[in-house]
């Protein structure tokens, strides 16, 4: 039987999969590697309640949030934001006290103004989805039945949003998904089986809940053109800060090119012709 768990980890979500069998130090290593740590590089999960526990393969999917541990404590774990945290409570620990010297009223007037490392004012989940959703669909025309975009599998719209957003935006299942989105725009979905391709290999979407939605993914190409680079330029501010929005574009765009590599909407008609 196949398991599988979401890893989230510095703003991604990487999936790991595994078979029955599979032993814990396997499953370990294969994070280990999927997420490029070091193999001397201890760490534990915080599953959705907020419990750290240690990886193994006997884990209920889910996504769980990467905790690096700290080797210089027996009670303490590094998040992967930088803060230190207890294993029994999430209350973070005081950092040591540096030994440096206060800063003198001259060397703190030199410093450089904050504004300057300012984040952007936070988005609500509501404001944050649409500009995702404006960034990276368009809505279909009525004539076109072939293009559309899943709600589940390996090309949902949620598991594009899963990836793209700040761990913090995250959703705590598909359903509260789908109501942010529907309260974001006008989602209109259509409960029918649709048909794709992914490079040589043929498949069809199975009409699941509400069904695909009428909207299609934007060619990646498009997001580096008006009037698509404007709002994608939007999202990368709402989820960057403002001295790195160009490098957080190009980022974007890394990731959603390497999301839709292959995946190609069809007809009915060129499934059931070239699939056999």
């Amino acid at each position: 039987m196949k398991r599988s768990i979401n890893l989230v980890y510095q703003q991604r979500r990487t999936p790991l999969v595994w078979y029955d069998g599979t032993s814990d130090g396997m499953v370990e290593k294969a994070a280990q590697t999927l997420l490029a740590l070091p193999a001397s590089a201890p760490f534990l999960l915080k599953d959705m309640h907020g419990e750290i526990v240690p990886i193994s393969a006997c884990l209920p999917q889910g996504d769980y949030t990467v905790v690096m541990y700290a080797p210089h404590t027996h009670a303490s774990v590094s998040s992967e934001d930088g803060n230190v945290r207890s294993s029994h409570s999430d209350t973070p620990v005081s950092p040591p006290r540096s030994s440096a010297k206060r800063p003198s009223r001259s060397t703190t007037a030199a410093a450089p103004p904050s504004s300057t490392l300012k984040k952007f004012k936070k988005q609500s989940p509501t404001s944050l989805m649409k500009l995702f959703l404006d960034a990276f669909t368009i809505p279909l025309s009525p004539d076109d039945v072939v293009n559309f975009i899943p709600n589940h599998g390996d090309f949902g719209i949620d598991r594009l949003y899963g990836l793209l957003v700040p761990p913090a935006y995250l959703p705590q299942d598909t359903t509260t998904f789908y109501k942010l989105a529907s309260s974001s725009i006008v989602l209109d979905r259509q409960r029918v089986i649709r048909y794709y391709r992914v490079g040589d290999a043929y498949a069809q979407l199975l009409a699941v809940g509400k069904g695909p939605l009428l909207r299609a993914y934007v060619d990646p190409a498009s997001l580096r053109t008006p009037p698509h680079q404007a709002k994608l330029e939007a999202f990368a501010a709402a989820t960057g800060t403002a001295d790195h929005v160009a490098a957080s574009e190009d980022r974007l765009l890394v990731l959603y090119e390497r999301f839709l590599h292959g995946f190609t909407p069809i007809s009915r008609t060129e499934f059931l012709t070239d699939s056999e």
